[in-house]
Parts: C-alpha cells; structure tokens; sequence
C-alpha cells in the first residue's frame, strides 16, 4: 500500500512539473538541439514577455563565440521565443535565458534566468538552473 501512494506521489510530482506550462508561467533554454533557444510561456493566459537568449560557444582554434537572440520586444503573448534556428546541430553552446515581464509601474523586471548546455529534450524542465524573482 505505501508503494503506491509513494508512486502516485512521485508521478503526480512529475506530471506538475511537465505540464507546468499549462498551470501557469514557465521558463525554460536548451542548447545542442537543432535549434538553441529560450522561451517563456503559459498557455492559461497571456503576460507581458521579453525573452532573450545568450549563446557562447568556442571555435576550434579556441576563439569564443558570442552573440544574444531576442523577442520583438515586450509583447502581451502565451508563447516568447527566443530561438537561433539550425545552430545547436554542431553542439558545443552553452546558452543563457532572460525572462522578463513588466511590473505594476511598467517598470522591466527579470522573472527567470535560465542556462543549459544540453538538448533538454523532455520539455526544457529537467536539466536546467532557475533563479526566480517572483
């Protein structure tokens, strides 16, 4: 009997954190996947999002490379992308998100930072640091 309740626990646990986009705001990067990305996202209302995305990496001959994607720019959405299509194919990035929003006095506030040096596959959740301010 503790088996399964200790089971339905840990799945429910895992089942929050998959759909966490679905119960409210969610903030995630990946690198090496096709594409290296950030993105910020709710799919239970629309927010003020700015997303932007940093992506180091270094050449063979040991030069870094640097360069940040962004959003448009403040927009009410579900979805910002930050995304840098086909670049994570060769690996060897590491990528940054800044999730930002917009306060009570529209001031700019970072919700999120984000940072991961892998696919991330399974949703962008699993493998990443988080520091939020909110």
């Amino acid at each position: 009997m503790k088996v399964k309740v200790v089971s339905g626990l840990i799945g429910l646990m895992l089942c929050t954190k998959v759909f966490s986009g679905i119960n409210g705001p969610t903030y995630h990067s990946r690198a090496n996947c096709v594409n290296n990305e950030s993105i910020s996202w709710d799919l239970t209302s629309p927010h003020m999002f700015f997303t932007q995305s940093e992506h180091f990496s270094k050449t063979k001959s040991g030069d870094e490379i640097y360069h940040k994607v962004t959003t448009k720019g403040m927009e009410s959405t579900w979805r910002s992308a930050a995304v840098h299509w086909f670049e994570g194919a060769g690996g060897g990035w590491d990528v940054y998100g800044w999730h930002s929003s917009l306060d009570e006095d529209g001031k700019e506030i970072i919700l999120c930072q984000t940072r991961a040096t892998d696919c991330n596959i399974y949703d962008g959740w699993w493998d990443f640091e988080q520091l939020a301010y909110f």
